[in-house]
């Protein structure tokens, strides 16, 4: 185990626009620009078999754009765009992070009570501690909720299915399948 200290925001700086396409399509774009001392960074120290942590002052550059699609009013239907990109002081890449990434999501309202939401992501444009560029990944993220009442929900859920063999280090997943419930009050 290992401690990751708290990283230093000095600028924070987020601009975002929305506009209504028509009455059952939006867009949501997103510009950030952040400068940030101490951001962590994983590296896999393959000569101990354990991972590191490296730290990094970063300039991050970051835009997203996304699309709902209201098919009528149980059901959302979801793209989005992130680029990601980092300027680095010390590091070479910023490790594990993916420049590119593609969410497409499906939330579907059953009843006034239970809700579902499928969300698959892709990220593209990754390196690896040796600064090879790794290959894309796909996961599947599940969420089912159930609302009690005003105060009091509960949450179901099931993130990074993997679609292939990523990032797997001494038989194990980096980004493994995680089982989640999730009480709020």
């Amino acid at each position: 185990n290992f401690i990751i200290l708290n990283k230093n925001e000095k600028i924070n700086f987020s601009m975002n626009y929305s506009t209504k396409l028509s009455n059952s399509i939006m867009n949501k774009n997103n510009f950030s620009f952040f400068v940030l001392d101490n951001m962590h960074f994983f590296f896999l120290d393959t000569s101990s078999n354990r991972y590191s942590v490296l730290y990094d002052d970063v300039s991050n550059l970051k835009l997203k754009s996304e699309f709902i699609y209201n098919y009528d009013k149980d059901l959302d239907i979801s793209a989005s765009f992130v680029y990601n990109k980092f300027f680095m002081n010390f590091l070479s890449k910023p490790y594990f992070v993916p420049e590119l990434k593609l969410d497409l999501g499906v939330s579907y309202v059953y009843d006034k009570q239970t809700s579902f939401i499928v969300d698959f992501s892709s990220g593209f444009k990754r390196w690896s501690n040796g600064q090879n560029e790794m290959n894309p990944f796909l996961t599947l993220d599940l969420v089912c909720n159930y609302e009690f009442d005003k105060y009091l929900n509960i949450d179901f859920i099931v993130d990074n299915i993997s679609f292939g063999n990523y990032e797997y280090w001494l038989n194990y997943s980096s980004f493994p399948t995680s089982f989640l419930v999730k009480l709020s009050y």
